[in-house]
């Protein structure tokens, strides 16, 4: 019995290792880390204790990492449908996807019309349009496609370059 212990243990040993490592390197959701540790063979519950304490001494905070997903979909200038899709994909719950947008948007307040609209001012230059400041077909298409590749709807995509080429044509 005393060597069934000892077994055991080390496993647990070696798991919590794994983890750690894992989590070393960045930032990962549960469902991502329960996944790799079932890629390495370690039985499942072992693997869900090991979460379990993980969560409980704050390695593993999925809320955490949403939050900071959105500060960093924000950054690439992603639509926050976008960052939600790529959290479900992660295996965020809904409602920790929901709970950390809302906290997102308490703090930075940013929403996908404006970002969009920086994105498209930056894009959208002089050289782009034609004698009566229309903007070329070719060039429209490319920043609608880098917006639509960003995640946002073709509503906000026409809409934020059509603002853009009328500030641009404003001055």
């Amino acid at each position: 019995m005393a060597e069934g212990k000892v077994a055991r243990a080390k496993k647990e040993l070696n798991i919590s290792e794994d983890a750690a490592k894992r989590l070393s390197y960045r930032s990962r959701t549960s469902h991502e880390l329960a996944l790799y540790l079932e890629d390495k063979g370690f039985d499942s519950e072992l693997i869900k204790s090991t979460i379990e304490e993980f969560k409980d001494i704050g390695y593993l905070d999925d809320e955490r990492f949403s939050r900071d997903y959105f500060r960093y979909a924000a950054a690439k200038g992603w639509a926050k449908s976008r960052a939600k899709r790529e959290l479900k994909r992660k295996g965020v719950s809904d409602d920790v996807i929901e709970s950390a947008y809302n906290d997102y948007l308490e703090e930075f307040g940013e929403t996908d019309d404006r970002a969009a609209l920086e994105i498209a001012k930056k894009m959208i230059t002089s050289d782009m349009l034609d004698e009566r400041g229309r903007i070329i077909e070719k060039y429209k298409a490319r920043v609608a496609r880098r917006l639509f590749n960003y995640g946002y709807g073709t509503s906000t995509i026409y809409a934020a370059i059509n603002q853009a080429l009328s500030e641009l044509n404003a001055d």
